[in-house]
């Protein structure tokens, strides 16, 4: 087994692993990267200089990949990695999604089966700015007044993942097969992930509206939450370098990303969708 370095990370709300090399790891190494997993909101591993089949393995070791719908912006041959970059291709098409994930949210909401987790790799970053910045959800519970907790409690979010589309990409053509795979879905917003903390499950960009308010009135309910679940004392900003991956548990977590000087620096990073598991 490799002599792994763990570390803890700003805030406390995750670790960071050194001295982990992805490409001939034990099954000790993957079990102990696993156990960290399990354990934390957010585990980032640094120098992670790996190809894509192996950072595609390493996925799958901690649980089912999940193919992304909009399949233009994935690696050939694998629909289960997303590419977000402003990079173009030869033929000047865009390469990957650009400035996708801005504002604070918790990834594939609008999915059926929430998402266990994320993971990002980070392959070219710029030298400033593209930050992703990261709220402990489980946190923010806690320390949410007792009112505030008892108001939330049976709250069920309605997220849409075409009512996202249109207004977060309005220029995007929405295919019928896409329409088809992602209907109009319902979650709690108090969730609990396998460690069994409670914590807030939401995002604002697909977020149609809650079960017995309008969705004016949901919508602005979920923006408040934000700005209590967003307080510096929740909150982690990772900067990138090239060769993180970062993962990070969905149902503990929020994020959002930061801006960067598109016209000057090129930034690309490959993220993977884990399914949570079917209770």
């Amino acid at each position: 087994m490799e002599k792994l370095t763990v570390s803890p990370i700003d805030g406390g709300i995750g670790i960071e692993i050194t001295h982990a090399d992805l490409t001939r790891s034990t099954a000790d190494t993957l079990a102990a990267i696993r156990r960290a997993y399990d354990d934390n909101p957010i585990v980032v591993l640094r120098g992670q200089t790996i190809p894509v089949d192996s950072y595609v393995a390493f996925g799958r070791s901690l649980g089912e990949l999940l193919p992304h719908t909009r399949l233009e912006y994935t690696v050939p041959g694998h629909p289960e990695v997303y590419v977000l970059s402003n990079k173009k291709k030869d033929d000047g098409t865009m390469l990957g999604v650009h400035l996708d994930g801005l504002g604070w949210h918790s990834d594939g909401t609008y999915l059926q089966r929430p998402l266990a987790a994320t993971l990002l790799h980070a392959l070219e970053v710029p030298p400033e700015g593209g930050d992703t910045v990261f709220a402990d959800t489980c946190a923010a519970y806690a320390n949410l007044p007792e009112d505030m907790k008892a108001k939330v409690a049976d709250m069920v979010v309605v997220y849409d993942f075409v009512f996202y589309m249109q207004t977060r990409f309005p220029d995007y053509p929405i295919t019928d097969r896409q329409r088809a795979e992602n209907p109009a879905v319902r979650h709690r917003l108090v969730q609990r992930s396998a460690t069994g903390r409670p914590g807030l499950y939401m995002s604002n960009g697909s977020a149609r509206g809650i079960d017995g308010m309008t969705d004016e009135d949901g919508r602005a309910f979920l923006r408040e939450l934000t700005q209590f679940v967003t307080r510096p004392e929740h909150v982690y900003r990772h900067r990138w370098r090239v060769g993180d991956i970062v993962i990070w548990n969905n149902l503990q977590t929020m994020h959002t990303a930061t801006v960067y000087d598109d016209k000057r620096y090129e930034r690309l990073l490959h993220r993977l969708w884990i399914q949570a598991e079917v209770a």
